[in-house]
């Protein structure tokens, strides 16, 4: 598995989208970190992810 065609390790529990590029990322990697990001805040994931979160507490 190429971590350059898969963009990066998202962190959970922040308030905002992280994804956390290896070290060594090179243009490739870089770009899809990005497009990774964009796609995760661009579809509302953070506020998915609080939402079934929260019903965990209920």
């Amino acid at each position: 598995m190429n971590y350059q065609n898969y963009g990066g390790s998202v962190l959970l529990g922040t308030k905002k989208v992280i994804v956390k590029g290896h070290g060594s990322s090179k243009a490739k990697a870089i770009t899809k970190c990005i497009e990774q990001a964009y796609k995760m805040a661009a579809g509302g994931y953070g506020d998915e992810l609080e939402k079934a979160l929260a019903a965990l507490e209920q």
